[in-house]
């Protein structure tokens, strides 16, 4: 009797550490042999899916197989709908294309105005959870019918850089703040029926470079492959995703603005080396200025160390690519992708020898720069 009593107590002092250990859940990671775990806890309500450097399921190859060419004079963004109708945003015409699933070109839309079916300051393009075509123009969200005439459009009270409406009826996405004359800030808000804005996160703009010059200050920016970034990406009709290129964490928002969730990669930090910064500056000394060499030196500013990354897709899944950065040398032939899945874990690594602007039902979309126009790809996605 005295030993049931002794091991009865036994439990009731264990048990309790066997409940905390399960409440802070870990998954095994099996890629390559390694023995570390994704580590997944909630802090305030919030989940956090913690990451180790390998993936569970290791390198994934990439199988080439159904592709689809479109040459085009002018491309800054593609996306598709369901149908795989394909979309090309051509800012500089002010000028949207719309091609079949075969690459048989259906329309063109728009022209630099103030017209009904006219884009002031064309910026991005994208649908609405109900499926309407809709476009970002300067700081207007236009909505279009299914023959593509304007139906609706509604002024939005900051500029965006990126945006995209949610089921709630709520427009989200990163707004370009000015806090005085000099000083601005990019800003993930979330804007609800009323116009209640509500900041989630502020990030600061690369600094400006001020060169004091015997005419006088002369302010001067140059962008360059180690300038952070933020980017915006929607989920699904509920949730989108941004993230700080200087920050391995990815954030994951719900429909009423709220952080669900949070994506982290235990990722060592990487430190831009003297020779890199030269390849940088003469690269960006190669470009046309209207300044002379000297305060294009004096104005590329770098951050204490890389960014991780430089790209981030969503696809149609909820799966999540992150696009690494290169070395500098091989910036424009080797991309490589951190793969998340749906619940935010990382399964696979993928090595591309391009970098694709969409994907959606099994197929990546992405385009090549040639000599005098641009060459559209369509291939189907197969890990």
């Amino acid at each position: 009797m005295k030993r049931l009593n002794i091991l009865y107590i036994s439990l009731l002092i264990t048990l309790p550490f066997i409940l905390f250990s399960n409440c802070n859940n870990s998954t095994s990671n099996k890629g390559d042999g390694n023995s570390s775990k994704v580590n997944i806890y909630y802090k305030n309500g919030v989940k956090h899916i913690v990451n180790p450097n390998q993936p569970i399921y290791g390198e994934s190859k990439f199988k080439r197989s159904e592709p689809l060419y479109i040459t085009v004079d002018k491309v800054d963004g593609i996306i598709a709908d369901d149908k795989g109708a394909i979309y090309i945003l051509d800012v500089s015409n002010s000028q949207i294309l719309k091609f079949d699933n075969k690459g048989n070109l259906l329309f063109k839309m728009g022209s630099r105005g103030e017209g009904p079916d006219q884009f002031m300051d064309l910026y991005d393009f994208f649908f609405s959870p109900d499926k309407a075509f809709q476009v970002l123009d300067y700081m207007n969200i236009k909505t279009f019918d299914t023959n593509y005439k304007l139906d609706k459009q509604l002024k939005l009270p900051v500029y965006f850089d990126k945006v995209f409406t949610n089921a709630a009826g709520n427009i989200c996405g990163i707004a370009r703040i000015y806090k005085n004359t000099r000083e601005r800030v990019r800003s993930v808000v979330v804007i609800d029926r009323n116009h209640n804005i509500k900041t989630l996160d502020e990030f600061p703009y690369p600094p400006v470079g001020i060169i004091h010059t015997p005419d006088g200050d002369v302010s001067n920016y140059v962008g360059h492959y180690y300038v952070p970034s933020i980017f915006a990406c929607q989920i699904d009709s509920n949730f989108f995703l941004y993230a700080y290129s200087q920050r391995y964490v990815i954030n994951i928002v719900n429909a009423d603005g709220s952080i669900s969730s949070v994506i982290e990669k235990n990722e060592p930090e990487t430190f831009i080396s003297s020779s890199e910064k030269e390849w940088v500056t003469e690269e960006a000394l190669s470009r046309k200025h209207n300044v002379s060499d000297s305060i294009v030196r004096k104005s590329i500013f770098f951050p204490d160390r890389k960014p991780f990354f430089n790209k981030i897709i969503v696809d149609d899944k909820g799966w999540i690519y992150v696009q690494r950065l290169s070395t500098f040398q091989e910036r424009e032939k080797k991309f490589l992708f951190d793969v998340f899945n749906r619940e935010g874990i990382f399964i696979y690594r993928l090595t591309l020898d391009f970098s694709p602007e969409f994907i959606k039902n099994g197929y990546m979309y992405y385009y090549r720069e040639q000599e005098e126009n641009f060459l559209i790809v369509r291939e189907r996605l197969k890990l």
